[in-house]
């Protein structure tokens, strides 16, 4: 474990294939409208335990507070632009959370592949960033979320796997609060209410199945299983029950939607995505829940699909202005900004942006 206040690692562990050779271009702008195409669930390996009626109230319970009403389906165009400003050096494996209007971003991996535990602020209504503290523990590939107003940096990696808990302030500052049950990277978070749910990941030696859930960052219980272990997954939650969105199992991406009801453990496999993706990112917008880029084991991606919790379903909803994965990703007022990851290079190489993408639905 790295001493606390540490300014940067070089990287090792959990990271790799940073520096693929690729041959897509990327795109430079979009504005998409929805695809009228979904792509078929596929059907689930054991017997749900709840209804399509008590899961669809669940999924809108956890909406409520959206602009949109809880529809899956987009009914109107889904805009990302990359903003003027950005960060103030290129970031990939990072994350951040959003607090009072502003966004702190959270560790990450730099240009030269070095962890590091700088956080900035990004202020989107100023389209202003600055610097802010540092984490306790330099992290990258990890999972953050917020829960009862606190906000949470769930393990993550530096020379090895962390199973630190950081307590992250408005201020960008971040305190050690409390442990996972094990060391813990690559993992994936997701919230619903004032519980959030950490799924899957990599203890440094072996990829994680386990779900867990806490309130407060301390006090950790297992609700139960992914049916096959992922790393590098998109999640989301609603009450009830948590999804697993791609990711990888054994280091290849995988395109299987997993769901795990979190009263009775029970665990499904309830859907697909169109092609194996890992490497992207959750964001409720307007209502709907988007996926947004990722990769497909060989380059980034800059697909946006809307997601239907009750179908298990995708729909392709827009683009982003180019393909990116390993991105962080925090709503404010209705738009999700995404920050920094890893992009297509003039070389055809992959490298950290210091992109901001806005993503909303008009």
């Amino acid at each position: 474990m790295l001493a606390a206040a540490a300014m940067s690692v070089p990287v090792a562990g959990c990271t790799s294939q940073h520096s693929q050779l690729v041959s897509k271009p990327a795109a430079t702008s979009s504005q998409l409208a929805p695809s009228a195409v979904q792509v078929p669930s596929r059907a689930p390996t054991q017997a749900a335990a709840s209804s399509a009626g008590e899961l669809r109230a669940s999924v809108d319970a956890a909406l409520a507070s959206s602009v949109a009403p809880s529809n899956a389906e987009v009914h109107a165009a889904v805009t990302a632009t990359t903003m003027s400003v950005h960060l103030p050096m290129a970031l990939s494996r990072v994350v951040a959370v959003a607090r009072n209007g502003l966004v702190v971003v959270l560790g990450g991996l730099d240009a030269h592949n070095v962890t590091t535990s700088q956080t900035l602020i990004f202020d989107p209504t100023a389209s202003s960033i600055r610097f802010g503290g540092h984490l306790a523990v330099a992290v990258h590939d990890a999972g953050a979320g917020i829960a009862n107003g606190t906000a949470y940096v769930f393990g993550g990696g530096s020379a090895a796997s962390t199973n630190a808990v950081q307590a992250v302030h408005t201020d960008g500052t971040a305190a050690i609060v409390g442990r996972l049950p094990g060391p813990r990277s690559d993992d994936s978070v997701a919230v619903a209410g004032d519980v959030l749910y950490v799924l899957g990941g990599y203890d440094g030696a072996h990829e994680l199945a386990g779900v867990l859930a806490t309130t407060d960052g301390v006090t950790f219980h297992q609700v139960g299983q992914l049916g096959e272990t992922v790393r590098y997954g998109a999640a989301y939650a609603s009450p009830g029950a948590v999804w697993m969105i791609g990711g990888e199992h054994q280091g290849t991406p995988i395109a299987d939607i997993q769901r795990v009801d979190t009263r009775t453990g029970v665990s499904t496999l309830v859907g697909a995505l169109p092609h194996p993706l890992a490497h992207a990112v959750v964001a409720v917008v307007g209502g709907q829940v988007l996926i947004l880029g990722g990769s497909d084991g060989h380059y980034p991606q800059k697909t946006i699909y809307a997601f239907d919790p009750v179908t298990a379903s995708v729909t392709l909803a827009g683009s982003l202005p180019e393909s990116v994965s390993d991105m962080a990703t925090a709503v404010v007022a209705g738009t999700a900004y995404v920050l920094g990851g890893d992009v297509l290079t003039g070389t055809r190489s992959i490298a950290p942006t210091a992109a901001i993408v806005a993503v909303s639905i008009s």
